[in-house]
């Protein structure tokens, strides 16, 4: 009867003790610390309502690859949703959805060894215009301003104006979502005047944008 019970005894010890011949894939997929560059200064760029650029800086001389984690602000973290191979620096989520926030991994890897993953976070809202500026002609009252619109995609922006930090908001129109200028032909330089810009898509909206104009 002990002889009988010998090999499933034998068996037993090895998968109890973790035995090479039961956990070889496991052993290969650990991973070790990366530690011959950095990936540095990350962006994110909207690009639509689901899809974001992120680019980054990185001073690595032999990886292979660069990998992508996400999760949405309260949920799981989804590895790998992303890979890419050496010298490249950015790539497009495109399974993103507006409104939400999400923290994201960019690191390098060189076999199993990946380098530090540092958390960041992103709040995908809808932006709004930027580097508004301006410019007048012969007629002072005549103004032209003009930005950047980061959501030629989006629906409309609104524009309001301000007189001496009275909080009125004055409605001046409606513009197409991909507006990039509107003409003033009435500003008065005696009074303090805030014009700002507000762009809608669907359900959200960009916070303001405004420029003011000082008497």
């Amino acid at each position: 009867m002990q002889k009988l019970l010998l090999p499933f005894l034998f068996i037993f010890v090895l998968i109890m003790s973790g035995c090479n011949l039961f956990n070889k894939d496991d052993d290969n997929n650990s991973t070790t610390s990366y530690t011959s560059g950095i990936v540095d200064s990350v962006r994110f760029q909207v690009l639509s309502p689901t899809s974001i650029r992120l680019s980054w800086y990185e001073n690595f001389s032999d990886e292979e690859g660069f990998r992508i984690d996400r999760k949405i602000w309260d949920g799981e973290w989804h590895y790998s949703i992303q890979v890419v191979g050496p010298n490249i620096h950015t790539v497009v989520d495109t399974t993103a959805d507006l409104g939400k926030i999400y923290y994201y991994h960019v690191y390098a890897f060189k076999g199993h060894a990946e380098s530090v993953k540092t958390q960041l976070q992103y709040n995908f809202d809808l932006p709004c215009v930027y580097n508004m500026d301006w410019q007048y002609y012969s007629n002072p009252h005549w103004i032209r301003m003009y930005w950047i619109n980061q959501a030629p995609w989006a629906d409309s922006i609104v524009v309001k104006k301000d007189i001496n930090y009275a909080h009125n908001n004055v409605r001046l129109g409606v513009l197409p979502g991909n507006a990039t200028e509107y003409w003033v032909y009435d500003n008065d330089w005696t009074v303090y005047t805030t014009y700002y810009y507000t762009t809608y898509f669907q359900n959200h909206q960009s916070q303001e944008a405004g420029v003011t104009f000082e008497p």
